[in-house]
Protein backbone atom coordinates (compact mmCIF):
# COMPACT_ATOMS: atom_id res chain seq x y z
CA UNK A 1 0.00 0.00 0.00
CA UNK A 2 1.30 3.47 -0.88
CA UNK A 3 2.76 5.37 2.07
CA UNK A 4 0.33 8.25 1.51
CA UNK A 5 -2.59 5.91 2.23
CA UNK A 6 -1.26 4.57 5.53
CA UNK A 7 -3.42 5.37 8.53
CA UNK A 8 -6.62 5.77 6.50
CA UNK A 9 -8.15 2.49 7.69
CA UNK A 10 -7.74 0.76 4.34
CA UNK A 11 -5.71 -2.15 5.73
CA UNK A 12 -8.32 -2.73 8.43
CA UNK A 13 -11.13 -2.87 5.87
CA UNK A 14 -9.07 -5.21 3.68
CA UNK A 15 -8.50 -7.47 6.67
CA UNK A 16 -12.24 -7.52 7.40
CA UNK A 17 -12.99 -8.52 3.81
CA UNK A 18 -10.27 -11.17 3.84
CA UNK A 19 -11.72 -12.70 7.01
CA UNK A 20 -15.23 -12.61 5.58
CA UNK A 21 -14.28 -14.33 2.35
CA UNK A 22 -12.10 -16.88 4.14
CA UNK A 23 -14.98 -17.77 6.45
CA UNK A 24 -17.28 -18.30 3.48
CA UNK A 25 -14.67 -20.66 2.00
CA UNK A 26 -14.61 -22.75 5.19
CA UNK A 27 -11.31 -21.41 6.51
CA UNK A 28 -11.17 -21.08 10.30
CA UNK A 29 -7.99 -19.08 10.91
CA UNK A 30 -5.48 -16.87 9.16
CA UNK A 31 -1.73 -16.91 9.80
CA UNK A 32 0.40 -13.81 9.21
CA UNK A 33 4.19 -13.49 9.19
CA UNK A 34 5.09 -9.90 10.02
CA UNK A 35 8.47 -8.22 10.47
CA UNK A 36 8.90 -7.40 14.15
CA UNK A 37 9.49 -3.72 13.39
CA UNK A 38 6.19 -3.47 11.49
CA UNK A 39 4.23 -2.42 14.54
CA UNK A 40 1.47 -0.73 12.56
CA UNK A 41 0.43 -3.99 10.86
CA UNK A 42 0.51 -5.80 14.18
CA UNK A 43 -1.83 -3.14 15.58
CA UNK A 44 -4.21 -3.54 12.63
CA UNK A 45 -4.61 -7.24 13.39
CA UNK A 46 -4.77 -6.78 17.16
CA UNK A 47 -7.45 -4.07 16.88
CA UNK A 48 -9.68 -6.01 14.49
CA UNK A 49 -11.41 -7.62 17.47
CA UNK A 50 -10.69 -11.27 16.59
CA UNK A 51 -8.92 -13.72 18.90
CA UNK A 52 -5.18 -13.83 18.11
CA UNK A 53 -2.04 -15.59 19.32
CA UNK A 54 1.56 -14.48 18.67
CA UNK A 55 4.92 -16.15 18.40
CA UNK A 56 8.22 -14.37 17.74
CA UNK A 57 11.22 -16.02 16.10
CA UNK A 58 14.26 -14.49 14.38
CA UNK A 59 12.68 -11.08 14.02
CA UNK A 60 9.45 -12.47 12.56
CA UNK A 61 6.13 -12.27 14.40
CA UNK A 62 3.77 -15.10 13.51
CA UNK A 63 0.21 -14.07 14.27
CA UNK A 64 -2.60 -16.60 14.16
CA UNK A 65 -6.04 -15.02 13.97
CA UNK A 66 -9.27 -16.93 14.43
CA UNK A 67 -11.87 -15.54 12.05
CA UNK A 68 -14.85 -16.64 14.09
CA UNK A 69 -16.75 -13.42 14.84
CA UNK A 70 -16.64 -12.15 18.40
CA UNK A 71 -18.68 -9.52 20.18
CA UNK A 72 -15.70 -7.20 19.92
CA UNK A 73 -15.13 -7.74 16.18
CA UNK A 74 -18.82 -7.17 15.46
CA UNK A 75 -18.94 -3.95 17.50
CA UNK A 76 -15.75 -2.60 15.99
CA UNK A 77 -16.95 -3.45 12.49
CA UNK A 78 -20.25 -1.69 13.07
CA UNK A 79 -18.46 1.41 14.34
CA UNK A 80 -16.18 1.46 11.29
CA UNK A 81 -19.25 1.14 9.06
CA UNK A 82 -20.82 4.08 10.85
CA UNK A 83 -17.71 6.23 10.43
CA UNK A 84 -17.41 5.32 6.74
CA UNK A 85 -21.04 6.18 5.99
CA UNK A 86 -20.79 9.47 7.87
CA UNK A 87 -17.60 10.40 6.00
CA UNK A 88 -19.13 9.46 2.64
CA UNK A 89 -21.94 12.04 2.99
CA UNK A 90 -19.98 14.76 4.80
CA UNK A 91 -19.56 16.90 1.69
CA UNK A 92 -23.31 16.81 1.07
CA UNK A 93 -24.07 18.09 4.56
CA UNK A 94 -21.19 20.43 5.27
CA UNK A 95 -19.52 21.38 1.97
CA UNK A 96 -16.71 23.91 1.91
CA UNK A 97 -17.91 25.03 -1.52
CA UNK A 98 -20.70 24.31 -4.00
CA UNK A 99 -21.28 24.60 -7.73
CA UNK A 100 -24.60 24.65 -9.57
CA UNK A 101 -24.66 23.43 -13.17
CA UNK A 102 -27.49 25.04 -15.06
CA UNK A 103 -27.58 28.18 -12.91
CA UNK A 104 -29.15 30.86 -15.13
CA UNK A 105 -29.49 34.59 -14.90
CA UNK A 106 -33.13 34.17 -15.99
CA UNK A 107 -35.60 34.14 -13.13
CA UNK A 108 -37.92 31.16 -12.89
CA UNK A 109 -35.42 28.52 -14.04
CA UNK A 110 -34.72 25.68 -11.61
CA UNK A 111 -30.96 26.18 -11.64
CA UNK A 112 -31.25 29.95 -11.32
CA UNK A 113 -33.70 29.80 -8.45
CA UNK A 114 -31.70 27.11 -6.68
CA UNK A 115 -28.55 29.24 -6.90
CA UNK A 116 -30.41 32.26 -5.54
CA UNK A 117 -31.80 30.14 -2.69
CA UNK A 118 -28.23 29.25 -1.75
CA UNK A 119 -27.27 32.91 -1.63
CA UNK A 120 -30.45 33.97 0.18
CA UNK A 121 -30.12 31.13 2.69
CA UNK A 122 -26.92 32.59 4.10
CA UNK A 123 -24.40 30.05 2.79
CA UNK A 124 -21.15 31.89 3.51
CA UNK A 125 -18.78 29.75 1.48
CA UNK A 126 -17.86 29.87 -2.21
CA UNK A 127 -20.73 29.14 -4.61
CA UNK A 128 -20.10 28.90 -8.35
CA UNK A 129 -22.81 29.27 -11.01
CA UNK A 130 -21.96 27.10 -14.03
CA UNK A 131 -23.67 27.61 -17.39
CA UNK A 132 -22.86 27.30 -21.08
CA UNK A 133 -21.88 30.93 -21.58
CA UNK A 134 -20.28 31.56 -18.21
CA UNK A 135 -22.68 34.43 -17.51
CA UNK A 136 -22.97 35.93 -14.05
CA UNK A 137 -25.94 34.95 -11.89
CA UNK A 138 -27.35 37.18 -9.16
CA UNK A 139 -24.19 39.27 -9.24
CA UNK A 140 -21.82 36.30 -8.90
CA UNK A 141 -19.31 35.70 -11.68
CA UNK A 142 -20.19 32.61 -13.70
CA UNK A 143 -18.11 29.90 -15.32
CA UNK A 144 -18.61 27.48 -18.18
CA UNK A 145 -16.57 24.75 -16.47
CA UNK A 146 -15.31 23.86 -13.00
CA UNK A 147 -11.95 22.73 -14.30
CA UNK A 148 -9.23 25.03 -13.05
CA UNK A 149 -10.97 25.91 -9.78
CA UNK A 150 -8.65 25.34 -6.80
CA UNK A 151 -9.19 23.86 -4.32
CA UNK A 152 -11.64 21.44 -5.84
CA UNK A 153 -15.30 22.17 -5.17
CA UNK A 154 -16.81 19.73 -2.66
CA UNK A 155 -20.44 19.55 -3.84
CA UNK A 156 -21.88 19.96 -7.34
CA UNK A 157 -25.61 20.23 -8.00
CA UNK A 158 -26.75 19.53 -11.56
CA UNK A 159 -29.88 21.22 -12.94
CA UNK A 160 -29.52 20.77 -16.71
CA UNK A 161 -31.67 18.83 -19.21
CA UNK A 162 -31.34 15.05 -18.88
CA UNK A 163 -29.37 14.76 -22.09
CA UNK A 164 -26.71 17.14 -20.77
CA UNK A 165 -26.35 15.61 -17.30
CA UNK A 166 -23.56 13.19 -18.21
CA UNK A 167 -21.41 15.97 -19.66
CA UNK A 168 -21.98 18.14 -16.59
CA UNK A 169 -21.19 15.26 -14.24
CA UNK A 170 -18.02 14.44 -16.17
CA UNK A 171 -16.88 18.07 -15.97
CA UNK A 172 -17.43 18.13 -12.20
CA UNK A 173 -15.71 14.79 -11.61
CA UNK A 174 -12.72 15.74 -13.77
CA UNK A 175 -12.46 18.94 -11.72
CA UNK A 176 -12.13 16.88 -8.54
CA UNK A 177 -15.71 16.98 -7.22
CA UNK A 178 -16.66 13.74 -5.47
CA UNK A 179 -20.18 14.56 -4.23
CA UNK A 180 -22.89 15.12 -6.85
CA UNK A 181 -26.60 15.85 -6.49
CA UNK A 182 -28.54 15.55 -9.73
CA UNK A 183 -31.77 17.56 -9.62
CA UNK A 184 -32.64 16.82 -13.25
CA UNK A 185 -35.45 14.44 -14.18
CA UNK A 186 -35.60 12.13 -17.18
CA UNK A 187 -33.99 9.00 -15.80
CA UNK A 188 -35.34 5.66 -14.52
CA UNK A 189 -38.70 7.23 -13.70
CA UNK A 190 -39.46 7.75 -17.42
CA UNK A 191 -38.75 4.23 -18.67
CA UNK A 192 -36.09 2.13 -20.38
CA UNK A 193 -34.19 4.95 -22.06
CA UNK A 194 -34.01 6.94 -18.83
CA UNK A 195 -32.94 3.87 -16.87
CA UNK A 196 -30.07 3.33 -19.31
CA UNK A 197 -29.05 6.98 -18.91
CA UNK A 198 -29.12 6.58 -15.13
CA UNK A 199 -26.94 3.48 -15.35
CA UNK A 200 -24.36 5.41 -17.40
CA UNK A 201 -24.43 8.21 -14.83
CA UNK A 202 -23.87 5.82 -11.96
CA UNK A 203 -21.00 4.11 -13.78
CA UNK A 204 -19.36 7.46 -14.40
CA UNK A 205 -19.60 8.50 -10.75
CA UNK A 206 -18.33 5.12 -9.54
CA UNK A 207 -15.36 5.29 -11.90
CA UNK A 208 -14.22 8.48 -10.19
CA UNK A 209 -14.89 7.27 -6.63
CA UNK A 210 -17.75 9.71 -6.17
CA UNK A 211 -21.10 9.74 -4.38
CA UNK A 212 -24.43 10.56 -5.99
CA UNK A 213 -27.78 11.78 -4.68
CA UNK A 214 -30.56 11.62 -7.25
CA UNK A 215 -31.34 11.88 -10.04
CA UNK A 216 -34.74 13.61 -10.04
CA UNK A 217 -34.65 15.06 -6.55
CA UNK A 218 -35.47 18.24 -4.69
CA UNK A 219 -31.87 18.89 -3.62
CA UNK A 220 -29.90 19.12 -0.41
CA UNK A 221 -30.53 21.28 2.63
CA UNK A 222 -28.29 21.51 5.67
CA UNK A 223 -29.25 23.81 8.51
CA UNK A 224 -25.83 23.41 10.10
CA UNK A 225 -24.07 24.74 7.00
CA UNK A 226 -26.74 27.33 6.24
CA UNK A 227 -27.26 25.60 2.91
CA UNK A 228 -30.58 25.60 1.07
CA UNK A 229 -29.55 23.91 -2.19
CA UNK A 230 -33.14 23.17 -3.21
CA UNK A 231 -35.61 24.86 -5.52
CA UNK A 232 -38.03 25.19 -2.59
CA UNK A 233 -38.27 28.70 -1.27
CA UNK A 234 -36.78 29.80 2.06
CA UNK A 235 -40.13 29.33 3.83
CA UNK A 236 -40.34 25.69 2.71
CA UNK A 237 -36.70 25.02 3.51
CA UNK A 238 -37.13 26.39 7.02
CA UNK A 239 -39.67 23.66 7.74
CA UNK A 240 -36.90 21.10 7.47
CA UNK A 241 -35.98 22.01 11.03
CA UNK A 242 -33.14 19.73 12.08
CA UNK A 243 -33.36 17.54 9.00
CA UNK A 244 -30.21 17.77 6.96
CA UNK A 245 -30.96 16.03 3.65
CA UNK A 246 -34.32 16.08 1.89
CA UNK A 247 -35.43 14.63 -1.41
CA UNK A 248 -38.67 14.22 -3.28
CA UNK A 249 -39.25 10.88 -4.97
CA UNK A 250 -40.72 10.93 -8.44
CA UNK A 251 -44.30 9.70 -8.02
CA UNK A 252 -45.73 7.50 -10.77
CA UNK A 253 -48.81 9.00 -12.37
CA UNK A 254 -52.00 8.06 -10.55
CA UNK A 255 -50.40 7.16 -7.23
CA UNK A 256 -51.80 8.91 -4.19
CA UNK A 257 -49.65 11.63 -2.70
CA UNK A 258 -47.34 10.62 0.08
CA UNK A 259 -46.16 12.63 3.10
CA UNK A 260 -46.63 16.37 2.85
CA UNK A 261 -43.93 19.02 3.24
CA UNK A 262 -44.15 18.80 7.02
CA UNK A 263 -43.20 15.12 7.07
CA UNK A 264 -40.20 14.43 9.28
CA UNK A 265 -38.96 11.44 7.34
CA UNK A 266 -35.90 11.83 5.16
CA UNK A 267 -36.66 10.44 1.70
CA UNK A 268 -33.57 9.44 -0.24
CA UNK A 269 -33.30 7.85 -3.64
CA UNK A 270 -29.56 7.39 -3.93
CA UNK A 271 -28.37 5.80 -7.16
CA UNK A 272 -25.48 3.78 -5.80
CA UNK A 273 -24.20 0.25 -5.81
CA UNK A 274 -25.27 -0.71 -2.33
CA UNK A 275 -28.06 0.07 0.07
CA UNK A 276 -27.58 0.33 3.78
CA UNK A 277 -27.54 3.33 6.02
CA UNK A 278 -27.32 6.57 4.07
CA UNK A 279 -27.77 9.05 6.89
CA UNK A 280 -26.99 8.09 10.45
CA UNK A 281 -27.21 9.47 13.91
CA UNK A 282 -23.93 11.00 15.06
CA UNK A 283 -22.77 14.16 16.83
CA UNK A 284 -22.64 15.86 13.42
CA UNK A 285 -25.21 14.02 11.32
CA UNK A 286 -28.79 13.69 12.51
CA UNK A 287 -30.85 11.36 10.36
CA UNK A 288 -34.31 12.16 11.62
CA UNK A 289 -35.84 14.13 14.40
Amino acid sequence: MADALHGAGIATRMLEQLALRASRAGIERLVFEIMAENESMQRVIAQAGFAVTRQVSNGIVEVTMSIEPTGSSAALGAERDHQAVTASIAHFLDPASVAIYGASARRGTIGGELFRNILDGGFARPAYPINRTGEAVAGVAGRSTLRGVEPAVELALICVPAGAVLDAAADALLAGVRSLCVISAGFAEVGTEGAARQDLLLRLVRAHGGRLIGPNCLGVASSGAGLNATFAGPASASRLGRLRVAERRARPRGRRAGPGPRARTVLLRLAREQGGRLVERSPRVLARR
